[in-house]
């Protein structure tokens, strides 16, 4: 993952505010020297198929992680 600089992970979901996952994530990158992170993104059901378009011409997201309703 070392080679990631600058990229980033998308949690997505609705509501994702309580989400402790990107936190934890961030850490264990951060203590491992990753230059990686885990940002909280708020996408609803209906809004997934937009997001996804959008997504395919961002370069900097690598993965997403998928909670409810999505998932």
């Amino acid at each position: 993952m070392g080679e990631a600089a600058g990229k980033r992970i998308e949690m997505i979901g609705a509501p994702i505010a309580h989400v402790q996952t990107p936190r934890l994530l961030n850490a264990m990158f951060k203590r491992d020297g990753e230059s990686l992170h885990v940002v909280k993104k708020r996408v609803t059901a209906s809004a997934l198929h937009d997001y996804i378009e959008a997504l395919r011409q961002d370069t900097s997201v690598i993965g997403l992680v998928v909670t409810t309703p999505l998932k």
